[in-house]
């Protein structure tokens, strides 16, 4: 397949590519989707989850003004063009693939996690807009056995083989989102936070599971610990508590205000939180004790990718990875992560197939994750 033109969409496209997308993956599924994030209890489980599916949060963004009669075309903004250049490329793919291909797609798309498609479109995108042809493998698998790559590109008699690796940096972590937002949302549901200005640090010894019970533990022993005259360093039996007392001046209601106040505490890897109302200031600090080992996933992540190439022509690794705190980024660089994977991979004379290992992020804001609650 190739596609020489630009994906500059009119404003008369919107509407007609968006809706093309919700005849072939259907309205109804989206709609359900949606329903159910939003009958997700908590505040911060419920972003996460519209994270890991951004055509999700897109799409309910899109339906508000349908249902209000109000023209699209007069109120774009990023999410509706985020989508319609979403559904503008699926809906290509969709048209020019066999029945086969398109099984596939629509199952790609009809999952929990949309984000390893999305980046596989975007890299699709990138290689028609440099006037490749596309031989999509992945999804019509033919005769090439058990190796399947993701893409087969050709131009001027040149063939490459594309392998797309989405790697989310939650699953190296000790302390991943779905854990700690599970856990926070708990918090605001069990303890009277506006009786409180302070900031909580928890330091946990190994890891912070996922588990409601264990919730309730941690939850039981900072109300205790709130309630009691002692807010120096406690040691519980899987991690560190320590509370420390701020004096109310104004609010925290802005990004910039709360980073003021939590800098001083801040230290590497940890994850910051705020929990503010318009009469106290509630913040909150979590990390480990157990090292992360930064390049460990990724490394294995790219090295059983290298089964899934044919080896008879020159592959490319396209690796984006998801959720990286900015001296993450740092540390991959200066310990020289990146470097030795590049070389334990491609050292290796069996791989001399591999043409290069592209790496793409987008680095996560140090300070995120806040809800400002009314009195």
């Amino acid at each position: 397949m190739k596609l020489s033109n630009s994906f500059e969409i009119k404003s008369n496209q919107i509407v007609r590519e968006i809706e093309h997308f919700l005849s072939i993956t259907k309205m109804e599924y989206w709609k359900k989707v949606i329903r159910n994030i939003e009958n997700t209890s908590g505040h911060f489980y419920k972003k996460y989850l519209y994270i890991r599916n951004p055509l999700a949060k897109a799409l309910q963004i899109y339906f508000e003004p349908i249902r209000n009669d109000v023209s699209i075309h007069q109120t774009p903004n990023q999410s509706i063009y985020f989508l319609v250049r979403t559904a503008y490329l699926f809906n290509i793919l969709y048209e020019n693939f066999s029945k086969h291909a398109q099984k596939g797609l629509i199952g790609r798309i009809r999952v929990d996690d949309v984000r390893s498609l999305l980046f596989e479109l975007k890299i699709t995108a990138h290689f028609f807009r440099n006037d490749f042809a596309i031989d999509f493998i992945e999804y019509e698998n033919r005769n090439y056995s058990n190796r399947i790559f993701d893409l087969l590109l050709l131009k001027d008699s040149r063939e490459l083989e594309i392998e797309c690796k989405y790697k989310e940096y939650d699953s190296s972590r000790k302390i991943t989102r779905p854990a700690l937002y599970l856990l926070l949302d708990r918090i605001i549901n069990r303890i009277d936070i506006k009786k409180y200005n302070c900031i909580v640090a928890f330091e946990f010894k190994t890891r912070l599971s996922k588990n409601r019970d264990i919730h309730d533990q941690i939850i039981d022993l900072l109300e205790l610990k709130l309630n009691s005259r002692n807010w120096s360093k406690s040691q519980y039996d899987n991690f560190y508590l320590e509370i420390f007392p701020l004096a109310f001046s104004e609010p925290l209601n802005t990004t910039i205000k709360v980073w003021n106040r939590l800098e001083p505490y801040y230290n590497d890897n940890s994850h910051l939180v705020s929990l503010c109302t318009n009469v106290n200031n509630f913040l909150l600090r979590f990390s480990t004790l157990k090292k992360e080992n930064i390049g460990d996933g990724i490394y294995e992540s790219l090295k059983n990718s290298l089964q899934q190439f044919s080896k008879s022509r020159a592959g490319i690794i396209v690796c984006h990875i998801e959720g990286i705190y900015p001296e993450e980024w740092e540390a991959l660089r200066d310990e020289g992560a990146l470097l030795g994977i590049r070389k334990r991979l491609l050292s290796k004379v069996e791989n001399n197939f591999i043409h290069s290992i592209v790496y793409s992020s987008k680095p996560e804001e140090l300070f995120r994750d806040s809800i400002f609650l009314t009195e």
